[in-house]
């Protein structure tokens, strides 16, 4: 089979594959022709349609044909994949993410170049997500600067435990390798609030 060749050389089991990757793959192909070998595989058993343009390449489990991980498919269209990085987490998978907090969210926040509404909620599998619009296009140089400054956007400093908190947040941009003349020149394109909390917290005069 033409199309399962091809995918099975290009994409691993269990990973979200979307339409437009198999029409790059089968670009001498016709849509309608690439409809019909997708529907054939899928006839097959040989890929499995998850939701409305994403399909992936199933294995046998103990329990049966393996299920797609929703997060699969959220990374890959919001966060980044490969080298590229387009999306970060935000909300309470931020705050996780430096440090100051434990907590797992109901609802999973993003900031993605893949968003042109400023906050829009869609459901991948049974998750739920809400999309925004990134302040600036997110790259694999500025994305951990974006990350930093929208912690910074997001929290309330006054209800933080300083003494711990930015302590961790200071550990982090220092393992990130982040220096503070680069912190200084990104927060002017960010709200007051960012640029206040980060004078506020400190943090600045605790790393080069």
């Amino acid at each position: 089979m033409v199309l399962m060749e091809k995918l099975n050389s290009a994409f691993k089991p269990n990973t979200p594959i979307f339409m437009g990757e198999i029409q790059a793959l089968l670009s001498e192909y016709s849509r309608p022709r690439i409809y019909q070998f997708i529907a054939e595989a899928v006839k097959s058993g040989a890929l499995i349609r998850y939701d409305n343009g994403v399909y992936y390449i199933p294995t046998k489990t103990l329990l049966g044909v393996s299920k797609l991980n929703p997060q699969k498919i959220i990374e890959k269209k919001y966060i980044g994949s490969g080298d590229s990085v387009y999306g970060i987490y935000g909300g309470t998978l931020l705050l996780n993410s430096m440090g100051v907090t434990t907590q797992v969210p109901n609802v999973i926040e993003i900031f993605t170049n893949n968003e042109t509404m400023r906050r829009r909620e869609v459901m991948v599998g049974y998750q739920k997500v809400v999309l925004r619009k990134s302040r600036m296009p997110i790259t694999a140089k500025n994305v951990e600067l974006f990350r930093l400054m929208e912690f910074f956007n997001s929290i309330d400093i006054n209800k933080m435990d300083k003494d711990t908190s930015f302590a961790q947040v200071v550990s982090h941009i220092r393992k990130k390798g982040l220096a503070r003349d680069e912190i200084i020149e990104y927060a002017q394109s960010f709200p007051a609030k960012a640029v206040k909390n980060l004078l506020q917290s400190g943090v600045l005069y605790e790393i080069a």
